[in-house]
């Protein structure tokens, strides 16, 4: 019997493998061919081993704040693009669920929206003009 032991999915993530300084096998998208992804002098690229098309470009990244909102205890994941926020591991990122006065107003919305049929008061539905 032959045996494996699983060495975890983080080893062979796109990211770690780059971390460690070693490239990643891909589809050249010029010709089709053998090509690979590596990070060098901060520049991020590709280059192909058939066609030798190559191209290079300056890390981009991206950041995001994830979280349960404090308030109403909802679960968000926004994309934090003011450059004061970003470089601070912990920051203060605002729901962008609360958009309600306060949990009776976001009960009532929550109703509203949850429900199949919407009445209206007898008093508020035949305003015209000439009441």
């Amino acid at each position: 019997m032959k045996r494996f032991e699983d060495e975890g999915a983080y080893k062979y993530s796109f990211y770690s493998v780059l971390r460690r300084g070693k490239r990643i096998d891909v589809k050249c998208p010029k010709c089709g061919g053998h090509a690979s992804i590596d990070q060098r002098n901060g520049q991020m690229g590709w280059k192909c081993f058939e066609c030798y098309a190559q191209a290079f470009e300056e890390l981009v990244y991206q950041y995001n704040a994830k979280g349960n909102c404090a308030i109403y205890e909802r679960w968000f994941n926004v994309e934090v693009i003011d450059e004061k926020k970003a470089s601070h591991r912990s920051t203060h990122v605002e729901c962008p669920h609360c958009g309600s006065v306060n949990q009776e107003h976001l009960n009532y919305l929550i109703a509203y929206v949850s429900a199949d049929l919407r009445e209206k008061p007898w008093k508020y539905a035949f305003k015209n003009s000439f009441t």
